[in-house]
């Protein structure tokens, strides 16, 4: 009888080296709670299937820019800006993209105040594809949130703070600075925030919670629990939250030393910090179809 072939899972977070590869860290320095923009490459990460072994792969897929600007009451606005192939192929046909303007609440979770979101699908020249465009309003209120899109009001009640899983970005950043360089403690179960979370600005999920882990680290001592990712001579180590709640996959976020998120992934996505992402944009800088170009009252 022929031997049976072994499969060797991979390590959970088994896709770092590959991704961190040609990575190149920031080195400037970085004031989370002023104005600053952030340019992010999305990556798609998997496993590709062999008879005798499984290996990672991760695929360049999209990117993000986001951008913060703080106003004299005290809040803030962010900017996003999103793309994603809608295949893994390169002669994707067609491209997801969402634009958003974003006012929120200058406190720990930055919760959400008003949003503006223009979601569409593109050719690969930047064009808009017919009847793909939809545009969602909303704010928070004393009982949950309002959104209004395609002529509708939808009043849902939530538990506040509400936040959204692109304002964690900014809210992970402050958090890491205003922790400073108090050690944490991993071990502990008590939650360093609560919240609850407005998928893409419009789903709402509700008892989440962000946790410290352990840092990412290089220098190979593994015996304390830390990560040992060392990539070509470049080791690593940085600071490490977690996220976990109802209806999406945890998401771990990687911070450096300035406290600038470098890198977050969940389930098959990983955004990892990266200036050149901007030319992912098929469409440039000064095509935008979105939040600034939106027109009408904005947000902020």
């Amino acid at each position: 009888m022929p031997e049976q072939a072994k499969i060797v899972p991979p390590e959970p977070d088994g896709f770092l080296p590959l991704l961190l590869k040609d990575f190149q860290a920031p080195d400037a320095s970085f004031q989370p709670d002023g104005e600053w923009e952030s340019v992010y490459r999305l990556f798609l990460i998997g496993i590709l299937d062999a008879p005798q072994y499984r290996e990672w792969r991760c695929h360049p897929a999209g990117a993000l820019r986001l951008s913060r600007k703080p106003r004299p009451d005290g809040n803030f606005v962010l900017q996003v800006e999103f793309m994603a192939h809608q295949s893994l192929e390169a002669h994707a046909r067609s491209f997801d993209y969402m634009q958003a303007e974003i006012l929120c609440a200058d406190d720990d979770a930055s919760s959400l105040l008003r949003w503006r979101r223009l979601s569409m699908q593109l050719t690969p020249k930047g064009e808009p594809i017919e009847g793909t465009k939809l545009e969602i309003n909303g704010e928070v209120t004393p009982n949950g949130l309002v959104l209004r899109y395609a002529g509708r009001e939808r009043r849902i009640k939530a538990p506040l703070p509400i936040t959204c899983d692109w304002a964690i970005f900014d809210l992970v950043q402050r958090l890491s600075q205003k922790l400073g360089e108090q050690p944490l403690r991993p071990s502990e179960p008590k939650p360093l925030l609560e919240f609850a979370l407005l998928e893409d600005l419009e789903f709402l999920r509700t008892n989440h919670r962000i946790f410290a882990s352990e840092p990412l680290e290089g220098t190979g001592d593994t015996g304390r629990g830390t990560w040992n990712v060392e990539v070509d001579g470049k080791r690593f180590r940085w600071r490490r939250f977690v996220q976990f709640g109802d209806g999406v996959l945890p998401w771990t976020y990687c911070l450096d030393e300035h406290h600038r998120l470098v890198l977050a992934y969940s389930g098959m996505r990983a955004y990892l910090y990266d200036p050149t992402a901007e030319s992912a944009f098929p469409f440039g800088r000064d095509k935008g179809h979105g939040a600034r170009d939106m027109g009408g009252e904005r947000v902020g």
